[in-house]
């Protein structure tokens, strides 16, 4: 997906205003979660301690949220009164193995030194994440202590992988034709060839390994724009970032709704994007305007669109009635919202339930989200609005036990050309169709 539709996507049945209108329905259907959602504030970060009764338990790496490819440690420690019997790994919540443990670690003896072996509390183990699919992944750790209390700690992140998981020769890769220059904290290698296969890397650096790691590797086929696409609609294309000072307006009708979207990105980058839009809706009679600027922070991995947060502020006036429209919504870890910048026909990929939180109106709602499953259905098909012909890519996302939404993408300018929305019976409640694009 592009970064402008990342919030449309977080919430794709809220009805206008905004997302703080959803929180306060479901807060009052769900007043349970606020326990839990004052708990989540305690903000605690991946690589801190989680105590659970006499175990103090945390898990360094893999780090949430971190891209993690080839082979590399997985670490952390574990302390407890009565003494830890194992720790354990568990893979996408598949038991994998019992991890190493007893390694030195005088950092925990200084910080728990009534724990007993807290100066030989770590464990580690060298592991390979190339043998995972690209994509995220959830490690896992449980401790066992003698007492039989156990805690875990899990993290959740993106894999990057080349086409194989081990590479033998030392010839395989091959620089000559590459083409390498520096990024904001990192560099972008162009052209890698790797036993024949031709890759665009980016690494950046990470603080746990003191080293580089690879924030993405993609796949590529040379050149740019659609790459042998056969009749029809298939192959690959590739589709930018929507460029600042795009100005987009549409239409959408539906279930008695009419409305005009005019929105103006006015900061897009490799990790954020802002927009300012102008929303006025009339429905049974009474017409609501909203004024709001949307900010976005995603990361951008192996051609694929993670976000981390949205967050809306701005007013809405419903029949000469203002007021302020202010909402976050956070996910952790961070969400899959689908592909971005390539697209290739016949490509799928599923976004797992991450935890959301809603803050807005005074009021705050942690809850999961629902489970995703997103498909490019065709590239280069040809679609015609009022605001002129275009050559797109069509997307289909399906939310599990509720809508579906199917998107037609701008391949020239990577705007949303139209949406239609489809209710759990497949009935079509909604449709948006770009009306002008400046």
């Amino acid at each position: 997906m592009q970064p402008y539709k990342v919030f449309a996507m977080a919430c794709r049945t809220s009805p206008a205003p905004g997302p703080q209108a959803n929180a306060d329905e479901r807060s009052r259907r769900r007043m349970r979660v606020r326990a839990m959602a004052a708990a989540l504030c305690l903000g605690l970060a991946a690589a801190s301690p989680l105590s659970a009764g006499t175990i103090v338990l945390a898990l360094e790496e893999p780090a949430d949220g971190v891209p993690y490819s080839g082979i590399t440690n997985l670490r952390g420690f574990a302390v407890s009164d009565a003494g830890i019997s194992r720790v354990e790994l568990y893979i996408d919540g598949v038991y994998v193995t019992d991890i190493p443990s007893g390694a030195t670690r005088n950092d925990v003896a200084d910080a728990y030194p009534n724990y007993p072996d807290s100066d030989k509390s770590g464990f580690s183990m060298a592991y390979n994440y190339g043998n995972l699919s690209a994509g995220n992944h959830t490690f896992t750790v449980r401790a066992h202590d003698a007492d039989g209390t156990v805690a875990e700690r899990s993290a959740t992140f993106p894999v990057q992988k080349f086409h194989a998981a081990y590479f033998a020769d030392p010839n395989a890769v091959n620089l000559d034709a590459a083409a390498i220059s520096v990024r904001p904290q990192g560099l972008q290698i162009d052209g890698m060839t790797l036993d024949g296969k031709t890759y665009d890397l980016q690494l950046g650096w990470s603080t746990a390994a003191q080293g580089f790691r690879f924030d993405s590797i993609a796949s590529t086929a040379g050149g740019s724009g659609p790459v042998d696409p056969p009749p029809g609609g298939g192959g690959c294309v590739n589709v930018p970032l929507v460029a600042n000072g795009t100005r987009a307006v549409w239409e959408v009708s539906g279930s008695g709704i009419n409305a005009t979207v005019d929105t103006t990105y006015t900061d897009v980058t490799e990790t954020s994007a802002a927009s300012d839009t102008l929303n006025r809706t009339s429905a049974s009679g009474i017409t609501t305007e909203t004024n709001t600027r949307t900010v976005q922070t995603y990361q951008i991995t192996n051609n694929y669109l993670y976000v981390g947060r949205i967050e809306t502020t701005g007013s809405a006036s419903v029949s000469g009635f203002n007021t302020p429209v202010d909402a976050t919504i956070t996910y952790q870890p961070l969400k899959l919202n689908g592909p971005v910048t390539v697209f290739c026909s016949g490509q799928t990929w599923d976004s797992e339930p991450v935890s959301q939180t809603i803050e807005g109106n005074g009021q705050t709602l942690t809850e999961q989200t629902a489970r995703e499953s997103g498909e490019v259905v065709a590239v280069n098909e040809a679609i015609t609005t009022a605001a002129g012909s275009f050559s797109t890519v069509r997307t289909r996302v399906a939310v599990a036990g509720a809508d579906s939404v199917v998107q037609w993408i701008d391949i020239a300018r990577g705007v949303m050309v139209k949406q239609e929305t489809y209710d759990h019976g497949g009935a079509l409640i909604a449709t948006s169709t770009l009306k002008s694009l400046n």
